[in-house]
């Protein structure tokens, strides 16, 4: 939870992000069902290394996003001038 509080993600990436932790946590406990063999330990900090990353990604792809919308390109007609 902290991971998500600190990042710089709107409600749609928050809930692509939200949508994966559910399936890491069901993909777990579905192969804690099958088998006694499980490092749960191993297997939670693994989830945890993939939500991290794709939470990163896409902060990511809302940072550049953001500088696009901030520089819109202007263009002169022919004959205007530059305003002093």
């Amino acid at each position: 939870m902290t991971l998500l509080r600190g990042s710089s993600l709107d409600d749609d990436k928050m809930n692509v992000v939200a949508d994966r932790i559910t399936t890491l946590l069901d993909n777990v406990t579905a192969e804690m069902k099958r088998t006694q063999q499980i490092n749960l330990t191993e297997r939670l900090e693994a989830a945890y290394g993939e939500v991290k990353r794709l939470a990163e990604e896409l902060s990511h792809s809302n940072d550049s996003d953001h500088e696009k919308k901030a520089k819109p390109r202007t263009r002169r007609l022919k004959g205007q001038k530059k305003n002093p």
